[in-house]
C-alpha cells in the first residue's frame, strides 16, 4: 500500500458543516440571553438564529456535531421545559425583528 500524503492545511484545518437546530420559542428566556449562550459555545459571528413565533433555527457552522440546544439548556441560555405560553417580551422582541433574530456582526 502506498504511502499518503495528506494536505497539511486540511488537516490543521478540517472540514466546517452547517448545522441547523429547530427550537421552541417558550425555551428562550429571552433573546440577549440567547445570543450570550451561544457566542460561549459557538464563537462570535459563527451562528444566525431565524424564524417565528412558531419556531426559530438555529443555524451554525461547526466542526462536529453536537446536541446544541441541550448544551444551551445546561449553561441556562433556554429553558429546560417548554411554557404553556410565550413570554410577551419574548413575543414583541420576535415580531420586533421579523424573520432573521440573530444575525453575524448585528451587534457591532
Amino acid at each position: 500500500m502506498p504511502f499518503q500524503i495528506t494536505d497539511c492545511r486540511q488537516a490543521r484545518n478540517p472540514a466546517r458543516k452547517v448545522c441547523e437546530y429547530r427550537i421552541n420559542p417558550t425555551l428562550v428566556y429571552n433573546l440577549d440571553r440567547l445570543r450570550d449562550g451561544l457566542e460561549r459555545t459557538c464563537g462570535r459571528n459563527n451562528f444566525v438564529v431565524y424564524g417565528d413565533i412558531m419556531q426559530l433555527t438555529i443555524r451554525v457552522e461547526t466542526y462536529q456535531n453536537k446536541n446544541l440546544v441541550a448544551q444551551l439548556q445546561t449553561e441556562g441560555a433556554l429553558r429546560h421545559q417548554a411554557t404553556e405560553e410565550l413570554p410577551q417580551a419574548v413575543r414583541d422582541a420576535i415580531v420586533a425583528n421579523g424573520w432573521y433574530q440573530i444575525q453575524p456582526h448585528d451587534r457591532e
